[in-house]
C-alpha cells in the first residue's frame, strides 16, 4: 500500500506482478490433483476415481497441517534482514536461518510417509471403505507416500522465494511440473493404460523434479545451507512455535477429512468419484477467496474500533463482503459450471454425472459463502479476536460434526447423499459467518459504551453562564 502511494501506477504494477505469480504458485498443488482426477476418470472406472478420494486423507490432507513451516521461513527471511548490516551478513543469516526450518520438513515428511505407510491400511479398513476401491487407494498411496518429504522441503523452498519477493521462479518452476505432469499422466493413462499406478507416478516424478528445480534456484542465489545437521532443541523449537498458529490449516484438514471419510463409509463409489471431482475443483478455486483473508488483516486494521480511522470500519468491512461476494460467484460460476455443464472433461460415467447435478445448489452456496468467511476470518485477526474466532469456528465445525452423524434425521432434506455432504459444509459456513457477525457488532458495541462512559459530563445551564 505504501508503494502504491509513493509510486502510483508503477507500484500498483509491481504488487500485481508479485501476487498473480505467487497466486498461480499456490494453486499448483490443488491444479495437479485436479489434473489426476480428470484423466483418471476419463481412461479408468469410476472405482480407480473414487479412490483418489479416499486416497488424499493419507497423501494430501495431511500436508495442510504442516503449514507452520511456511511461517517459519518467511520469519527467518524477516529475521536476516533485520539482523543484517550488509548483503554478505543478510545472506550468512538467511542460509544459518534458512537450516531450521529445512530440517523440520525433512522431519515431518518422514513422520507423514511413516503414518501413511503404517497407520495408512489401518484407518483405511477401519472405515470400512469398499473393497474394490481398497486395493486402488493403497496402489496410489504407496507411490504418493514417498514424495511427502519432498512437498514438504518444496513448501519451505517456496515461501524462501516468495518472502524475498521473487514469485517469478517458483511460479515458473512449478508451471513447468504441471505441464510435465499432464504429459507424463496422458502417456500413463492413454498410452501405457497404467491407471492409478500411473497417475501417482507421474504426480510424483512432477514434484521431485520440481524439488530439483527449487534447490538449483535456491543454490544459485547463494540461499541453501552448506548441510543439513541435526540442530540445537532450542532452535527446533523456535520453529514448532508456529504450529499454534497453523490452527486455520489443521481445522481445514479436519472437515475435508470429515466429509470424505463420511461418503467414503456411507455412499457408493459414485458418490466418493463425485466428491474427489467437485472437492478437486473446490479446493483449488477457493485459493483465490483466501487472498481475502490476508487483505482484510493487512488493510482494514487500523479502521477497526480503536484505530485511526474508527468511521471508515463499517464501509471497510462492507467493501470487503462485497467483494467476497462477487469472488463467490465467479467461483461459482466456474466451480458448477465445469463439473455439471463440461462433466466429460471429468468422467464419462452417467451416474457419477448425475450425482454432481444433484448436489449442485448446495456447492454453489458453499463456493459463495466461502469468500466472505475468509474475509471475516481476516477482520477477526486484525481486530486481535483469536479467542472469539477460534470459539467461533469450533462451534462451526461441531455443527457440521453433529448433522453428519445425525445424518439420518435430515436424509429426507436433500436429493442424494453427496448433496448433504455439501450442505454440511454450507451450514459450517454459515455459522461461522454468524458468529463472525455477533463478535463484530458486540466488540462495536463494547466501543461505543467505553466512548460514553469517558465522555466528559454535559455541564449544566448555571455552570456554563458562570
Amino acid at each position: 500500500i505504501e508503494t502504491v502511494q509513493r509510486g502510483g501506477g508503477d507500484g500498483l504494477n509491481n504488487i500485481y506482478r508479485y501476487t498473480l505469480p505467487a497466486l498461480g504458485t499456490l494453486m499448483i498443488g490443488p491444479l495437479m490433483t485436479l489434473v489426476d482426477t480428470a484423466f483418471l476418470g476419463l481412461t479408468s472406472t469410476t472405482t480407480q476415481q473414487a479412490s483418489l478420494s479416499a486416497a488424499s486423507l493419507l497423501v494430501d490432507l495431511p500436508l495442510l497441517g504442516i503449514s507452520f513451516l511456511s511461517l517459519a521461513t518467511t520469519a527467518s527471511v524477516v529475521h536476516a534482514a533485520n539482523q543484517a548490516s550488509s548483503t554478505e551478513e543478510y545472506m550468512e543469516e538467511l542460509r544459518a536461518g534458512l537450516h531450521a526450518p529445512l530440517y523440520v520438513a525433512l522431519l515431518c515428511g518422514a513422520v507423514l510417509f511413516t503414518l501413511a505407510n503404517g497407520l495408512g491400511p489401518v484407518l483405511l479398513s477401519s472405515l470400512n471403505i469398499n473393497t474394490e476401491t481398497l486395493p486402488y487407494v493403497l496402489r496410489y498411496v504407496d507411490i504418493r507416500a514417498w514424495c511427502l518429504p519432498v512437498q514438504s522441503v518444496i513448501m519451505v523452498l517456496q515461501t524462501l522465494f516468495l518472502s524475498r519477493l521473487n514469485a517469478l521462479t517458483p511460479f515458473l518452476l512449478a508451471a513447468a511440473a504441471t505441464a510435465l505432469n499432464i504429459v507424463l499422466d496422458f502417456l500413463a493413462c492413454y498410452v501405457l493404460d497404467l491407471g492409478i499406478a500411473g497417475v501417482a507416478a507421474a504426480t510424483a516424478v512432477s514434484q521431485v523434479l520440481l524439488l530439483g528445480g527449487m534447490v538449483w534456484g535456491t543454490r544459485r542465489a547463494g540461499m541453501l545451507p552448506d548441510s543439513l545437521t541435526a540442530p540445537h532443541f532450542r532452535v527446533l523449537e523456535s520453529v514448532f512455535k508456529y504450529f499454534k498458529h497453523s490452527w486455520g490449516p489443521v481445522l481445514r484438514v479436519a472437515r475435508m477429512a470429515l466429509m470424505t471419510g463420511f461418503t467414503a463409509v456411507f455412499l457408493g463409489n459414485s458418490s466418493m468419484a463425485a466428491l474427489q471431482i467437485t472437492l478437486s475443483m473446490f479446493l483449488f478455486l477457493d485459493l483465490i477467496g483466501q487472498s481475502l483473508h490476508q487483505s482484510a488483516q493487512v488493510m482494514i486494521q487500523e479502521f477497526l474500533p480503536g484505530g485511526t480511522h474508527q468511521q471508515h470500519a463499517g464501509m471497510m468491512i462492507q467493501s470487503l463482503l462485497v467483494t467476497g461476494l462477487l469472488l463467490g460467484l465467479w467461483t461459482a460460476l466456474i466451480g458448477c459450471g465445469l463439473p455439471v455443464g463440461c462433466s466429460w472433461i471429468f468422467t464419462s460415467d452417467v451416474e457419477v454425472v448425475s450425482t454432481m447435478r444433484s448436489c449442485v445448489g448446495l456447492l454453489a452456496t458453499c463456493y459463495l459463502l466461502s469468500p466472505i468467511a475468509e474475509a471475516m476470518t481476516g477482520v477477526l485477526l486484525a481486530a486481535n479476536q483469536i479467542h472469539a474466532l477460534v470459539m467461533t469456528q469450533m462451534v462451526a465445525h461441531a455443527a457440521m460434526l453433529v448433522f453428519l452423524v445425525d445424518y439420518t434425521r435430515f436424509a429426507s432434506w436433500f436429493p442424494s447423499g453427496l448433496s448433504l455432504v455439501w450442505g454440511s459444509y454450507a451450514l459450517m459456513l454459515a455459522v461461522h459467518l454468524i458468529g463472525c457477525g455477533a463478535v463484530l457488532a458486540l466488540k462495536q458495541a463494547n466501543q461505543n459504551t467505553s466512548n460514553n462512559v469517558r465522555a466528559p459530563p454535559v455541564q449544566s445551564y448555571r455552570s456554563q453562564m458562570s
